[in-house]
């Protein structure tokens, strides 16, 4: 529902775009991409992975999580594999994804 919202109202999504990260408890990779997100201004709304309701959400826009975290932005969904190298953030890659067209993959 929220995502139906943020579509139709999002005007100016050139500047503010909308962020979700979907997270799992003891997740450090999700630690660090929220620590980073905080650091560079970027607001964001989390949800847990673990809320039968978060995952209905997900299932129901045939969206299917394999590893947290994930990153939604706007409409785009993008698994860890596609900001993380390894274990450590890949920067210049996120950067791409919060500034680019929304155009992204399935996690």
């Amino acid at each position: 529902m929220a995502s139906q919202n943020a579509s139709a109202s999002d005007s100016s999504s050139s500047q503010e775009r909308k962020i979700v990260v979907y997270t799992s408890n003891g997740c450090q990779k999700c630690v660090l991409l929220k620590g980073w997100l905080k650091t560079a201004n970027r607001s964001f709304e989390e949800r847990s992975l673990e809320d039968m309701d978060t995952m209905t959400e997900l299932v129901m826009r045939d969206i299917v999580v394999l590893s947290a975290p994930v990153l939604e932005v706007d409409s785009s969904v993008y698994g860890e594999t596609e900001f993380f190298e390894g274990n450590s953030l890949s920067v210049s890659r996120l950067q791409e994804i919060l500034g680019g067209n929304g155009n992204g993959g399935q996690c």
